[in-house]
């Protein structure tokens, strides 16, 4: 059975998301559950990958790009303190963002991430047809206070807290979740790809 580490893995970038268990804490930990079915989300992203991202957006401005890279990986810092609950569509794996050199780092990324105590990430194999297709979406459960959705557009976020959406998507993240990989397989699955195809 495969276990995951409680030492965070050492690489190009320092996981800050890890944070060590301490039983003495009593009060709730936010807790972050996120579909996304086209890229990495940005809490796990390298450095490259969101470069190569935001690069390619329409409305950007080049002297902002710098900045926007560094807000993003700043936001990642949210992980020092909350769970995080990823499930990624495979094709996330296989679509080029920045070259293979760029994918297969995030990858590696992806897997170590996934070793640590509070990050899972589970991954829908295969081209099929399932309960995500229409978009992604994060769950959050804050602070004690009552859920709150973000959706995903083309314009921009949407965020709610309305019941009936709450637990609309809900439902649909635990569907999801069904229709994954479970944590082990979905971590050498993420491994098998970053070697085969992006080495």
């Amino acid at each position: 059975m495969p276990t995951r580490c409680r030492t965070p893995p050492t690489g190009p970038e320092p996981p800050q998301a890890y944070s060590a268990p301490n039983s003495a804490t009593t009060e709730p930990k936010p807790t972050l559950r996120t579909y996304q079915p086209l890229l990495v989300p940005g809490l796990l992203q390298t450095e490259d990958y969101a470069r190569a991202i935001l690069a390619v957006r329409p409305d950007r401005e080049q002297d902002d790009l710098d900045e926007q890279v560094a807000a993003r990986l700043a936001r990642q810092t949210i992980l020092e303190r909350a769970y995080l609950w990823c499930v990624l569509d495979e094709g996330v794996l296989r679509r080029d963002i920045g070259g293979s050199k760029v994918m297969h780092a995030q990858l590696e990324r992806l897997a170590a991430s996934a070793e640590y105590p509070r990050v899972t990430i589970q991954v829908i194999p295969g081209a099929i047809a399932h309960a995500g297709l229409l978009g992604g979406f994060v769950v959050a459960d804050l602070d004690g206070k009552p859920p709150m959705i973000y959706l995903e557009t083309a314009a921009e976020g949407q965020v709610t807290d309305s019941p009936s959406v709450v637990g609309h998507v809900a439902l649909r993240f635990d569907r999801l979740r069904a229709e994954a990989l479970p944590w082990g397989a979905s971590r050498d699955l993420i491994r098998k790809v970053a070697e085969d195809k992006w080495t």
